[in-house]
């Protein structure tokens, strides 16, 4: 009687334990989501690397290094080209402001600005003390600051674990099996596998769309610009630098690659109207937003990508993962979704039927 009353003590105690680890690492959940998509994509290229190098340590680390590089060494270059070109455009950007904001805020800019310009370090810290000053430049950077240090953290965490996962990842999934009732080893042992295959193909398939559509941003700015007014043309290192940014942009959900092509065409617009050439420009604008909207921003990510992610599983339900998952849970509901729906489908097809023959 004691000994069952120990076992139903060191079950409650096991609940707890389990409880108290959820409770830790759901506020970073989204780091663990991501570290599962980079050990995805990392997986092959370790794969290629243990041919050649006995070190799993070693070959985890270059595997999700190379990854990382590939692509974040190309995000950050696109975006410094970017700012550099709109610091160029620098007095345009006051003209607009100066156009836009109600006088009394465009008055307070245009004395930042031009104390600036003198360094004016005396007047410049006055001007910032400045309550309108404050609301309007201060608390914006200082939640920009927050945010950007949220996801530092954020991705810090998803490099560590998913360098972990590469390492270990195979090793956790024979724990997992091994520690299991005999009589469930085997249900589990297809369970997890038949979850590693279509989660295998389904982020894969992220990447390919992030591959897929930078290139069509690429072929399409390229035409686009060779038929764009004078005025409105563009160089090709901005375009390289767009086309990388709108492949990047494909993971965000819900905005995606809007994030980068309609503030272009904004931009675009507004250097129409103050040039004066507004109507004679509007054809290419037209033509520019439809050719963005379409072809680089609803073909890749609502037609190509449940093809691509399948997985065997039904593409319509495919699609829905990801745009229920990023609905309810964020960012991260782009690779959490279809980590639920995979769990979800390969348990009826597997546990199920096994239930049943009880």
């Amino acid at each position: 009687m004691a000994q069952k009353d120990m076992k139903g003590y060191w079950k409650l105690f096991g609940v707890l334990v389990f409880a108290l680890l959820v409770y830790m690492t759901y506020p970073f959940l989204e780091g663990i989501v991501y570290a599962i998509f980079l050990y995805y994509l990392a997986k092959p290229i370790k794969k290629q690397l243990d041919k050649k190098i006995e070190s799993k340590e070693i070959t985890s680390f270059i595997a999700i290094i190379t990854l990382l590089s590939l692509i974040v060494i190309p995000t950050m270059v696109s975006t410094i080209y970017i700012a550099d070109t709109v610091s160029k455009s620098f007095p345009f950007l006051i003209e607009l402001i100066e156009n836009i904001l109600p006088q009394e805020y465009s008055e307070h800019i245009n004395e930042l600005v031009s104390s600036i310009k003198i360094l004016d370090v005396n007047y410049f810290l006055e001007l910032v003390r400045s309550r309108d000053i404050q609301s309007i430049v201060l608390e914006p950077l200082k939640r920009l600051t927050e945010v950007f240090l949220w996801y530092l953290l954020i991705m810090f965490i998803a490099f560590v674990v998913g360098f972990y996962f590469l390492m270990d990842g195979e090793s956790l999934m024979g724990w997992a099996v091994d520690n299991a009732p005999q009589r469930d080893e085997k249900i589990i042992d297809e369970y997890i596998g038949n979850m590693d295959c279509a989660l295998n193909r389904i982020f894969v398939g992220v990447f390919l769309t992030m591959v897929i559509t930078l290139i069509f941003a690429l072929i399409s700015l390229t035409v686009l610009n060779m038929v764009a007014p004078a005025e409105l043309k563009i160089s090709a290192a901005l375009i390289l630098g767009l086309s990388v940014l709108c492949g990047l942009f494909n993971l965000l959900p819900g905005v995606g690659i809007k994030i980068v092509w309609v503030p272009t065409a904004i931009l675009f617009t507004l250097q129409a109207y103050f040039m004066g050439t507004l109507m004679a420009s509007l054809w290419y604008l037209l033509i520019f937003a439809l050719v963005m909207a379409v072809i680089v921003d609803f073909v890749p990510d609502q037609i190509l990508r449940p093809y691509i992610c399948g997985a065997g599983i039904h593409t319509g339900l495919v699609l829905l993962s990801f745009v229920f998952g990023t609905v309810v849970f964020g960012a991260k509901g782009l690779f959490l979704g279809p980590i639920i729906l995979v769990g979800f489908i390969e348990y009826m097809k597997t546990v199920v039927p096994q239930l049943s023959d009880e």
